[in-house]
């Protein structure tokens, strides 16, 4: 997207006149297609630069062929150059920024409010949607904080809260959680310097396979150890093949063949819980932390997956409450939704 300020600042600099700027501009208008934001800069700039008489010209030229129009700045035009204005023109002007569906900028002039009774209500309710609309993204944005907080995103958070503070410089909140943040900051600083990786400690889970699975496995482990040294490549596929066919311990012991460094975890952690060793499963979900804590797309993956061992442990609040978490933070997570509409029929 083109900078039209930076763009203005370079002409000037080049030594241009105001006049030169303002035509070159003006025929950017005609012929560029640009933003509405772009637009915007063009026609405050022509109108801060006192080139007054060019702007009107080219809005009257816009209002002609119908094109979009800045209507708070047509109505300052109108009002500061002695175009003479009755109850008739701003009527005309209010029905034009209503059917353009620009109502909202027009109704930042606030000096023809004696000309049309619905200026003032609608100005009003237009405020109070703003006000809304500002609790409600503020809102977001802290429940992207305490849901980056918990998943120990903390290179994502931190970016979430410069962006709070940015936003809401004066809020009591953000001072709370940016000094909380710097302290949490500095422990994980001296763990990681201590240790490169902590040992999870785990305890296997207890509970039996299923009869019939112990007897296919004696059988086809001794297959599988010949695809493993004749055809490596193919254990992956056949993994996946086990989990379609919904025997999950097969498709763990697969995996297990394969060697680490191959692209294997995420299937494996899936496999694991699937197979009713959700505490194995949680293991792997940390290794996959570890190595893809750069991708921001990381956590929701390990979240979605920690929340169904969480819920195969009995922790059923708590794998709700991370599905729910990030169902806030991605509305149109599918898998998440659809789990949790199943969970809490």
């Amino acid at each position: 997207m083109i900078d039209i300020e930076s763009e203005i600042q370079i002409l000037l600099r080049e030594g241009l006149t105001v006049d030169a700027v303002g035509t070159n501009l003006f025929r950017r208008l005609e012929h560029d297609r640009l933003t509405p934001e772009q637009k915007k800069s063009i026609f405050y700039f022509a109108y801060y630069s006192g080139l007054h008489q060019p702007l009107l010209e080219h809005l009257a030229q816009r209002i002609r062929t119908e094109r979009e129009l800045p209507w708070e700045l047509l109505a300052q035009l109108f009002h500061e150059n002695g175009v003479k204005y009755n109850q008739t023109l701003v009527t005309h002007l209010f029905a034009g920024a209503q059917k353009q569906k620009l109502l909202r900028e027009f109704l930042s002039f606030s000096e023809w409010d004696h000309l049309d009774p619905r200026f003032l209500p609608l100005r009003t309710s237009r405020d109070k949607e703003r006000q809304a609309d500002f609790i409600k993204a503020k809102n977001r944005l802290k429940e992207k904080i305490t849901y980056l907080k918990n998943q120990r995103m903390l290179d994502e958070e931190k970016r979430a809260l410069q962006k709070y503070a940015e936003l809401y410089p004066g809020d009591p909140y953000i001072k709370t959680q940016l000094t909380e943040f710097k302290e949490r900051w500095a422990k994980e600083l001296i763990a990681s310097r201590s240790s490169s990786l902590r040992e999870l400690k785990i305890e296997r889970n207890s509970l039996k396979q299923e009869p019939y699975v112990k007897e296919w496995e004696e059988v086809l482990c001794k297959e599988l150890k010949r695809l493993e040294s004749q055809y490596p490549q193919q254990l992956y596929n056949l993994a996946v093949g086990f989990m379609m066919m919904e025997i999950p311990n097969l498709a763990v012991i697969t995996l297990q063949m394969m060697p680490k460094e191959e692209n294997r975890e995420w299937l494996l952690a899936e496999a694991l819980i699937a197979a009713n060793r959700p505490l194995d499963g949680i293991g792997v979900l940390y290794e996959i932390e570890v190595k893809y804590a750069k991708n921001p797309e990381t956590s929701f993956g390990v979240s979605y997956l920690r929340a169904q061992a969480l819920w195969k442990l009995g922790q059923e609040d708590m794998a709700i409450s991370i599905l729910q978490s990030i169902i806030n933070i991605r509305p149109k997570y599918r898998s998440a939704s659809t789990l949790l509409k199943e969970w809490t029929r």
